[in-house]
């Protein structure tokens, strides 16, 4: 009986290389594209949150509003002031002061004050404040008369809409 040597040629070889090569190759693409998509939903998602936690503070704090004074309510188009009984720094009722800040790449950087007692001055700046985030889009108005204005001063309507990175979001607040 004859042993026959068996060996794998250079060509079966290169064969079997060139295929694990290629799905290799056909894996690494996906894993790749799988973790750089991730990552953008990631960001996307802090995008949201922070879209979604503005909202709820305005929310909380509109619904929360009191009238110590005639005047309740302070809107422009740089400024959001009232009187409320959420605060953020101070417990009890306090005047609460958000900033928008308009940068020149369409983004407004949206600041909130809060001075810890009504002090019957709307306009004036709070004694604490924090940075909430930069929003692209950012407008926020009230219905004044059926209609939507960014300039009002005077006692809250009970209905305000804020427009934020291409969103809108509809906040009811308490009327007196």
């Amino acid at each position: 009986m004859k042993k026959s040597k068996s060996a794998f040629t250079l060509l079966e070889i290169l064969i079997v290389v060139s295929l694990m090569a290629v799905l290799l190759a056909a894996v690494e693409f996906f894993y790749s594209g799988t973790v750089f998509s991730s990552g953008d939903i990631e960001q996307k998602a802090v995008y949201v949150e922070n879209d979604l936690n503005l909202y709820s503070q305005l929310s909380r704090q509109l619904f929360s509003f009191f009238k110590p004074r005639n005047e309740n309510f302070l809107l422009t188009k740089d400024r959001l002031a009232f009187y409320t009984l959420y605060p953020v720094f101070y417990s009890g009722g306090v005047k609460a002061v958000y900033i928008f800040r308009r940068e020149g790449n369409g983004k407004t950087e949206v600041i909130y004050q809060e001075f810890p007692y009504p002090d019957g001055k709307l306009d004036s700046n709070g004694t604490k404040k924090i940075v909430i985030g930069d929003f692209s889009n950012f407008e926020f108005q009230v219905l004044n008369g059926g209609n939507w204005t960014e300039n009002f001063e005077g006692n809250f309507t009970g209905i305000a809409r804020l427009f934020v990175d291409g969103k809108k979001f509809l906040i009811t607040g308490k009327i007196e």
